[in-house]
């Protein structure tokens, strides 16, 4: 089958690579030229959009909308597309899922790139992400080390670099930012058989796969007791990895899911 991707993979770790090597590893022929898709040079028999995309109405049925963020942070522009998607598969659970044309399909792993590694392992406690409002409150904990965008004190690291930060923490940081219910890290952490402390578990278990916290101080106090017990931190981060790579959770399951709710192509 061919397939229309439109994204803007901005980065290494963009999430659109993810997709574009999921249809590719199912058998399907992706077009990425927009322009050509709209003209009918190129003919798709579905066209997929990664979130941006200002004129939808002129790509070619069935048209298909991922998108990748709450729907409430952008909702003048979410507002002004989304009907013309014949599809529309959201990554977050938001009330608007209806399972008749809006779905949930949340983000996962990339087996290609998530991989356990081995690596010594000489940091504490690694947060990666965003200088969020609700996250600053990190830069006063030294065990945490941070790195990511608009933090002005460390740097953003994307791709490989990143998989070899988190293989080297003994501890994953995860706090999501406000309103979301799960994001890559979630996923690409315990796929990497990383020990993972999150505010938020997703779809995995407390204290099986990874270890939830509710609040600063019991995040600190979790902290401090996971790194005292590394055979604790080490079962769990094992647990966590073999739930995640025997499940459904790859980024190739979720395209399949997609194309089997569109019901065209080899989704089987």
């Amino acid at each position: 089958m061919k397939v229309g991707l439109i994204g803007q993979f901005r980065y290494a770790c963009s999430i659109e690579k993810y997709y574009l090597r999921a249809l590719k590893k199912l058998g399907h022929r992706v077009i990425l030229d927009a322009d050509n898709i709209i003209s009918g040079a190129q003919k798709v028999d579905l066209t997929i959009v990664v979130k941006w995309f200002n004129h939808p109405e002129m790509l070619p049925h069935p048209r298909v909308l991922i998108f990748t963020d709450l729907t409430e942070r952008f909702k003048e522009y979410y507002e002004s597309i989304e009907q013309f998607y014949d599809y529309i598969f959201l990554v977050h659970p938001e009330k608007l899922v209806d399972n008749k044309r809006i779905f949930y399909l949340p983000v996962a792993y990339d087996e290609v790139e998530h991989f356990p590694l081995k690596r010594k392992k000489d940091i504490e406690c690694l947060f990666v992400g965003t200088a969020h409002k609700s996250r600053l409150g990190m830069k006063q904990h030294l065990v945490i080390i941070r790195y990511g965008n608009g933090w002005g004190d460390t740097r953003a690291v994307y791709g490989v670099e990143k998989m070899k930060m988190f293989a080297r923490a003994k501890i994953a940081l995860n706090m999501h930012y406000v309103g979301d219910e799960t994001n890559m890290r979630l996923y690409e952490c315990l796929a990497m058989q990383v020990f993972q402390l999150t505010d938020k578990p997703g779809p995995f278990k407390d204290g099986m796969d990874l270890v939830v916290y509710r609040d600063d101080i019991d995040m600190l106090e979790k902290i401090s007791y996971y790194l005292e017990h590394e055979n604790t931190r080490e079962r769990i981060a094992e647990q966590g990895y073999n739930n995640i790579t025997t499940g459904k959770y790859r980024y190739v399951d979720r395209i399949e899911e997609l194309l089997k709710i569109c019901g065209v192509g080899n989704y089987g």
